[in-house]
């Protein structure tokens, strides 16, 4: 599979005022012609970190790009296979978690897999050795765990047997004793924290069967990795909700974004849901119907307004990365759906995710030659 990762910068203060003239730059951050797929992205105050998989081997790899958009030394290669890596930075060093590679074609994962973790310095150097999180277990991308920092320790969110996990990882290495999230079978995942908890929410797909209903479910974890309250409903219905989800906190309420398929066709939709803090779930908002057959949505928030990005037509060669802001209250900002990434140099882009740090949403993608559709 021959692919290209880009990564489109969005300047937040542009976008909000003169949202018709989105001020942008597009530019690699590999031009490797195997990316296996993209990971996620950290910030250490002046630089950004991506982490990625490519090459025939599937090698867990970072680039280090600075904060206008320029390569920052050498590709980082940890010297192992696996799937591309969490991202995380706890304020000296980052964190990088990654289990075996899962292929965008081919989604299904192995039981046996097993979790590393490696800590990198800023400079990009090795901070000890790898080391094991859990066996038996998996986070692989685009939305298989879940890694975040907050109050001193660093929270993951991985599966085994199809269950979500949670566990804390310090940021000397001291790993806690896992605890079950729920008895609910689990899809892939999404997580914000809100200040005090965490809120992590799947999708569920039923015991051992794609064919179940498939709904969204959450619960909330402390900072420190304990349950708060219950599982609890987020979306339910004779429709099947699907993967993957993203999630955003905007100081107030969750936004958690997810697909729903239609009963009559395998057309999909974007919706979201507010969920509170105390879980009262508001009710649905459709964000883009399937006449657009959209797909892979992103949410993050920059502390006005939240960015929504996803795929109209993945998979096809009309695929193409559109965005659109949306109020606190999930009303669109403007009329203007507008395009990021589109068909380049006959590469289609295939599904983009989006982040908010630095005062800029950083929206990464990777292309593919159509003749491997």
């Amino acid at each position: 599979m021959k692919t290209k990762l880009f990564v489109f910068l969005l300047i937040v203060f542009f976008a909000i005022l003169l949202p018709y003239s989105i001020k942008a730059q597009e530019f690699h951050v590999t031009t490797s012609t195997n990316v296996l797929m993209l990971g996620e992205v950290g910030f250490d105050g002046t630089n950004y970190l991506f982490g990625f998989s490519e090459d025939t081997n599937n090698v867990v790899s970072a680039q280090f790009i600075s904060n206008i958009g320029a390569l920052v030394g050498q590709k980082i290669s940890l010297g192992y296979s696996g799937g591309a890596p969490l991202v995380e930075f706890d304020g000296t060093n980052y964190l990088l978690l990654w289990s075996a590679p899962k292929q965008v074609f081919n989604p299904d994962k192995p039981t046996g897999d097993t979790i590393f973790g490696q800590f990198l310095s800023t400079s990009g150097a090795l901070v000890g050795n790898r080391f094991v999180v859990a066996i038996n277990a998996s986070i692989s991308s685009p939305k298989g765990g879940c890694l975040d920092y907050n109050n001193g320790v660093y929270m993951v969110i991985f599966k085994q047997n199809d269950i979500n996990y949670a566990l804390t990882i310090s940021p000397s290495g001291v790993i806690s004793t896992p605890i079950q999230l729920s008895s609910i079978t689990s899809g892939d995942n999404a997580m914000a924290f809100d200040g005090t908890n965490y809120l992590v929410a799947w999708w569920s797909h039923g015991i051992g069967s794609y064919e179940f209903e498939q709904d969204i479910y959450g619960q909330f974890i402390s900072s420190t990795g304990s349950l708060v309250g219950g599982t609890f409903i987020i979306d339910d219905d004779d429709t099947h909700s699907d993967n993957p989800l993203s999630m955003a906190y905007d100081g107030n309420k969750y936004m958690v974004t997810y697909h729903v398929g239609s009963v009559n066709n395998n057309a999909w939709s974007l919706f979201s849901r507010f969920v509170s803090t105390s879980g009262i779930v508001d009710n649905r908002i459709c964000l883009r119907d399937s006449t657009y057959n959209p797909s892979f949505a992103y949410t993050s928030f920059d502390g006005t307004n939240y960015l929504v990005t996803w795929a109209d037509s993945a998979f096809s060669m009309q695929s193409v990365i559109k965005g659109r802001y949306y109020t606190p209250n999930g009303t669109p900002l403007d009329n203007n759906i507008f395009t990021i990434f589109s068909t380049l140099n006959g590469d289609v882009p295939m599904y983009a995710g989006n982040f908010f740090t630095n005062n800029k949403f950083l929206v990464v993608t990777f292309r593919i030659d159509p003749s491997n559709f």
